[in-house]
């Protein structure tokens, strides 16, 4: 009977947690992202993974797949980056410097573009897994549709 009880709940439980828990989401192919919001921007390109450990701080073992790009024309401002981490440490590395560098850029922009600041101040940044989006651009909602479909996420 205790055994018979114990299976009934341990199933009750599983089931619970099931129906209360959202869509984890998958880890998408982030070329294919970014293939999928160069629409938005055509002028802009990857850096290569140098540039990235450069002048952000990523370091090169910390991501599975990464692409960055950067765009300032002094009238249009976009900023993406689509990280796979390695490991949910390293993600929380790559975060760290992600949000150091909204932060930078909201230093920046403050005093001199108050365009660019705005899209910093509705800047998105996703993550889940071990997977992050940071999105600065004028599009910025849309542009976070399109990860959060390819990671479908909900």
């Amino acid at each position: 009977m205790k055994r018979l009880l114990c299976g009934i709940l341990a199933v009750m439980l599983l089931v619970s947690m099931t129906a209360c828990g959202g869509s984890a989401g998958v880890v998408p192919n982030m070329n294919d992202v970014y293939a999928s919001m160069k629409a938005h921007f055509p002028e802009m390109e990857p850096f290569n993974a140098d540039s990235v450990l450069n002048a952000y701080g990523v370091k090169s073992e910390d991501c599975k797949q990464q692409v960055v790009c950067s765009y300032y024309d002094g009238t249009d401002t976009a900023e993406i980056w689509l990280i796979e981490a390695v490991s949910a440490d390293a993600l929380a590395s790559i975060k760290a410097l992600a949000e150091s560098r909204l932060s930078s850029m909201g230093s920046q922009f403050q005093t001199y573009d108050a365009k660019a600041y705005a899209l910093v101040e509705k800047a998105e940044l996703i993550t889940h897994g071990n997977c992050l989006a940071l999105i600065v651009a004028e599009d910025a909602e849309e542009l976070a549709s399109i990860y959060k479909t390819a990671a479908d996420l909900k």
